[in-house]
């Protein structure tokens, strides 16, 4: 990753008075189980799951982009991702609302998440 590899970790970046940490970009991404989350996440988690995903949802509103703290989003994304898929294997979740929500994922607003979620999909080298 560019970040990694020209070694921007260590720098901080202010933009309009906010403090951007490039570090964030390369923590590690994983899927986690509901029960490894806090609480702080297992609500976002919850709601992100609704608005993306319940079919009679009408997607994602501005208070759940106001109240979901960044870092949370970018550590809940893969899971959000893995769960939807499950359950569609399930038959729970039709995949006509999978593709939908997931479509958000790529928009401006949202594709800055995807990087959690390229990493865990991501298969383990060959060797």
């Amino acid at each position: 990753m560019l970040i990694k590899d020209r070694q921007l970790t260590s720098f901080k970046y202010t933009v309009d008075g906010t403090v951007l940490d490039p570090g964030l970009l390369i923590l590690p991404q994983r899927v986690y189980a509901v029960q490894e989350l806090s609480p702080e996440e297992v609500g976002p988690l919850q709601a992100w799951f609704k608005a993306l995903f319940s079919r009679d949802s009408e997607g994602i509103d501005d208070h759940i982009l106001r109240t979901t703290a960044p870092l949370t989003l970018l550590r809940i994304a893969p899971t959000l991702f893995s769960e939807s898929l499950a359950l569609a294997a399930l038959k729970v979740v039709d995949f006509e609302s999978i593709r939908n929500g997931c479509q958000f994922f790529f928009s401006d607003i949202l594709n800055w998440t995807l990087v959690g979620v390229t990493k865990v999909s991501r298969p383990p080298p060959v060797r």
